[in-house]
């Protein structure tokens, strides 16, 4: 912005200087030659140029210009004028193109046809709203007021201007050849300026007309308020060409005013004034003024003196201002606090009922009201009863601004005016706040509040600024506007897909495509008036918690909107105006397509087919967790019952061999005495039905042990047909007795050694023949052993038995089972349990067992066992069982009738055996006597038998221990020998088991 200030210038009757705003091509004019000028009914200022047709709206330019092959658009660039129609059409001149017309929406251009004539007020002369008459032309622009009085005053503006037009407003816009459009606000009348010699010299004081008096270095001046004129008053003798600093009127119509320390009294006489030279101060002096008690007060920069009437001189030290109070005394500021002047102690004292505050000026209106300010601070308080008592407040919500300088003054009606370094402020009390008046109005120089103050009784004011004085007309200077300017939607754009898409502003609906992204909204209010001061605020319903104020450009860019519907709503404001009622636009965001209608209902549809899918994998999910854990709880269940069954069968395996021990012993030693042949019938029946329940139970302990997975097999390398030829020994002899034949056959490419648990693999084989040979009553039975593919063997055991219908062979394998009907247990005997062992034993190794039989032509068992090869395998022979000379054993057992049968059997081998019931018994027997072998029952009272054995070795005895034990699990053996222990029987035994066992140690110990 560039202010002019015009020669001339003058409040009313006078012509004053024009402070201009340069509006330029740096700002967005399309150019400076401007050929005319006009205004649409909303507001927009239109120009003609020579590069386009532009726009205005205050702060920024929209330019049409030619367009190329494109239907509707401009058909030349220089305008020659413009002039808006009734009809809000604009009809302009384009150079060479004739007449052309812009439609009221702003789209297209079209020839002007009859149109009316062009409208006068675009001219070279022009006449504004308050009469006066203002002339445009090569040699500038001019002013001849309404009321001035003869001939033309200087040009208001130095260089040509081509085309004048008035605004609604009220302000005047010039277009300025060579520099662009020129403004003049419209209370550019209310304002004068008046230039210093000097940036520090020259003072004001009032005088008795209304006028005002003015002392510089040059003399003495008299300043006509109405005129803006200064007249010379001459003086004698003349002083010193010096600056002045101080002046006052008082109240006997002389004048004092101080050059530095030196002070002048100045007296009217005929045809001039008289000079007379006074007392200088002790100080330069800064300010003079008098009390009602005709007391001169001379204010320095740190202190005070104060000269009475009779003559008598004071100095007080003054920290802070001082003005003359309501009570016709001195006041002053200390510190924060206010005082005044006390004829009574010759001193300052408190002020009851003052305000504390940093108070830069005061002022006493005519009804006794005492007004104060300070930064961001009014207040009136009215002086009563020797007190303040507070009236009325203004802040920096009401208009107070914040400054550190400022000088107070009342108008005609009291009313309050501040000078201050950002312009004029006036009370509008009506309003409760204060309106500003800066260079935007009209001022020259704006920055004021170091220098006087002063209104005169006709509202005309001048305050002191830097570079001069500034009048102002308080009458004619009336409130700002606090009509609302029009508010439109200057712009609304938007980018899609790399390019920027706009809308026209008066488009009630806004629609967005899912890509659309960077919403970019600019709002005006249509006043030409100070627009960096307008005010805007968008609020967009659905995005922004409440209204989102925006800089004085107006602009608000949204990001990227979720797809809806938004209500969006804007409103403006002036600087001292409320808010306009909100302007709308509707605005519509598309969801992508998969967010469409169809497409949501489609999704929804899927969704719900989904939910269904998941319910029902839900469903069946936690069908088979159900089952899961139905048969975990079944597993669990059945794994207590067979743990408890397997508990339940060794407990009762314990109970029963040893009570075998004591029939199966005794049969035996009855066996080896003179028997009548009934008698040895009867004994051997007993000794038949003995090893008939000890197969029983050795049978329900091996399958108890496989249902709980305890089954240990052993892996260990063994010769085949040693192992075969065993089992022939065995059979053959049974076979025969039975008239039936018995025939083994080996092939040759079958592996010599097998890795495996040879004795398991016996049972099998055993089982398998003892039943053929027990339910065949004729012909044959036939073992034949081949080689299986890829490893192990395949072992047939043939018989020429009664055969097996199909259901006797699905109910083969179970357990309690017997082939030829439920007869057979009754015929044959038997538990049914070793076809169903023997088939969870090769399971075991990885194999299977498989028959192929029909009724009447016998059974074919198939025995594959995937057992891999070992390299050759020596053949063990059993030991013989030699007739060990008679050895001291030690016999500890606490079962009376084992003990007995156990000595007895060993007895009759010829050793000498001692009996102990329980450990402590055995220790004692030992330390008495020697001994070459003890048998220990592992669960004895007290002190069992693993105890014992760790006990007898810790002693250092190395006598040969062998465990005799009712106990069937696997681990018994194992833990025997861990306890020290030589060798391990299991109850019941017979005299050849007893034999065997003391041969094996007794060889033992020859080789130790």
């Amino acid at each position: 912005m560039l202010l002019v200030c015009l020669a001339g210038l003058v409040l009313p009757g006078a012509s004053p200087a024009a402070p201009f705003r340069v509006i330029g091509v740096d700002d967005g004019l399309p150019s400076a030659g401007i050929h005319g000028i006009s205004q649409d009914r909303g507001g927009y200022l239109w120009l003609a140029t020579d590069d386009g047709l532009a726009r205005f709206d205050g702060r920024g330019f929209r330019v049409w210009r030619r367009g190329v092959g494109s239907a509707g658009g401009l058909p030349g660039n220089r305008i020659l004028s413009v002039q808006v129609l009734a009809d809000d059409r604009v009809q302009l001149d384009v150079a060479g193109k004739g007449r052309w017309v812009l439609d009221p929406q702003r789209q297209q251009f079209a020839p002007a046809g009859r149109t009316p004539p062009r409208d006068p007020t675009t001219s070279r002369e022009l006449t504004d709203q308050a009469g006066d008459r203002w002339l445009a032309g090569r040699h500038g622009l001019s002013l001849r007021p309404a009321r001035g009085a003869g001939g033309w005053p200087a040009p208001a503006w130095p260089g040509p201007v081509g085309a004048l037009f008035e605004d609604h407003e009220g302000g005047l816009w010039a277009g300025a050849e060579g520099r662009g459009l020129l403004y003049l606000p419209p209370t550019w009348r209310s304002f004068h300026h008046l230039p210093r010699p000097a940036p520090e010299d020259g003072v004001l004081a009032s005088a008795a007309d209304g006028a005002a008096w003015l002392a510089d270095a040059r003399g003495l001046w008299r300043l006509s308020l109405v005129t803006a004129r200064l007249e010379p008053v001459p003086v004698t003798p003349a002083w010193p060409e010096a600056p002045v600093r101080a002046l006052l009127a008082r109240a006997d119509g002389s004048l004092w005013l101080a050059q530095g320390a030196a002070l002048s009294r100045l007296a009217p006489e005929a045809g001039g004034w008289r000079r007379q030279v006074r007392a200088d101060a002790p100080w330069p002096v800064r300010h003079l003024f008098e009390t009602s008690d005709g007391v001169l007060w001379l204010l320095g920069d740190r202190q005070v003196e104060r000269r009475a009437a009779s003559g008598s001189r004071t100095v007080l030290a003054a920290a802070g201002p001082i003005w003359p109070g309501p009570d016709g005394q001195a006041w002053r500021r200390q510190g924060r606090q206010l005082q005044r002047w006390s004829a009574a102690v010759q001193g300052f004292e408190d002020i009851p009922g003052a305000p504390v505050g940093d108070w830069l000026d005061l002022a006493v209106g005519g009804d006794g009201v005492v007004w104060l300010a300070a930064p961001a601070r009014l207040e009136a308080w009215r002086w009563q009863d020797n007190r303040l008592v507070h009236v009325a407040a203004y802040g920096g919500g009401h208009g107070v601004p914040d400054v550190d300088r400022l000088r107070l003054a009342l108008g005609p009606s009291d009313q309050p005016w501040l000078a201050t370094p950002r312009g004029l402020w006036r009370l509008d009390a009506g309003q409760g706040r204060l309106d500003g008046f800066g260079q935007a109005q009209g001022l020259a120089d704006q920055a004021l509040g170091d220098g006087p103050l002063w209104l005169a009784d006709n509202g005309i004011g001048v305050a002191a600024a830097a570079s001069g004085w500034q009048l102002f007309d308080g009458g004619r200077l009336g409130p700002p506007s606090r009509s609302l300017p029009v508010l439109v939607l200057d712009s609304v754009q938007w980018r899609r897909r790399g390019q920027t898409l706009s809308l026209p502003a008066d488009t009630p609906l806004l629609r967005l495509g899912p890509e659309d992204n960077a919403l970019r909204l600019k709002a005006r209010l249509l006043s030409f008036t100070e627009p960096s001061s307008h005010r805007f605020r968008y609020r967009l319903a659905g995005h922004d918690p409440g209204w989102v104020e925006v800089g004085s450009d107006g602009l608000r860019v949204f990001p990227p909107l979720a797809p809806g519907r938004y209500d969006l709503r804007v409103s403006g404001a002036t600087a001292v105006g409320p808010w306009s009622e909100p302007r709308s636009l509707t605005v519509l965001v598309d969801p992508p397509w998969w967010g469409s209608r169809m497409a949501l209902a489609g999704s929804g549809l899927g969704l719900m087919a989904g939910l269904s899918v998941l319910a029902l994998a839900h469903r069946a999910r936690v069908r088979r967790r159900e089952a899961w854990r139905l048969a975990r709880a079944r597993q669990r269940l059945a794994e207590q019952h067979s743990e408890a069954k397997t508990r339940f069968l060794a407990a009762l395996g314990h109970e029963i061999r040893t009570p075998m021990t004591g029939v199966l012993g005794m049969a035996e030693l009855l066996q080896g005495s003179a028997l009548e042949p009934e008698q040895r019938a009867r004994v051997d029946a007993i000794q038949g039905a003995g090893r008939h329940l000890l197969r029983l139970v050795n049978d329900t302990l091996d399958l108890a042990r496989i249902e709980a997975g305890k089954l240990v097999l052993d892996d260990a390398p063994f010769a085949l047909r040693p192992l075969l030829d065993e089992l022939a020994a065995l059979l053959r002899p049974l076979a025969e007795a039975k008239g039936l034949g018995f025939h083994l056959h080996c092939d040759g490419d079958v592996p010599a050694g097998l890795r495996g648990d040879a004795t398991r693999v016996r049972q099998i084989l055993l089982n398998l023949a003892s039943n053929a040979i027990k339910f065949c009553e004729r012909g044959e039975l036939v073992i034949h052993v081949g080689r299986r593919d890829p490893a192990g063997v395949l072992i047939q055991v043939r018989d020429t038995g009664p055969g097996l219908a199909a259901d006797q062979q699905a109910r083969l394998f179970r357990r309690f089972e017997q082939g030829p009907g439920q007869a057979s247990s009754r015929r044959y005997g038997g538990s049914g349990l070793g076809l169903a062992i023997s088939q969870e034993l090769a399971a075991a190794m990885g194999g299977s067992i498989s028959v192929r039989s029909e009724p009447g032509r016998g059974a074919c068992f198939r025995v594959a066992l995937p057992l891999p090869a070992s390299g050759p395998v020596a053949a063990t022979a059993s030991p013989p069982v030699l007739l060990v000379p008679g050895r001291r054993v030690l016999l500890v057992e606490d079962d009376p009738v084992v003990a007995a049968v156990v000595q007895d059997l060993l007895r009759q081998q010829g050793h000498a055996v001692e009996h102990a019931a329980h450990g402590l018994a055995a220790l004692a027997a030992l330390e008495a006597a020697d001994f070459d072998l003890a048998l220990l029952d592992l669960d004895l009272p007290g002190l069992d038998g693993f105890e014992l054995a760790r006990l007898l070795r810790r002693q250092g005895r190395r006598l040969p221990l062998l465990a005799l034990t009712a106990r069937a699990d696997a681990d018994a053996e194992r833990q025997a020998l861990a306890a020290g222990m030589d060798g391990f029987l299991r109850k019941p035994v017979t005299g050849a088991m007893l034999a065997e066992a003391l041969s094996a140690q007794v060889a033992r110990s020859a080789a130790d």
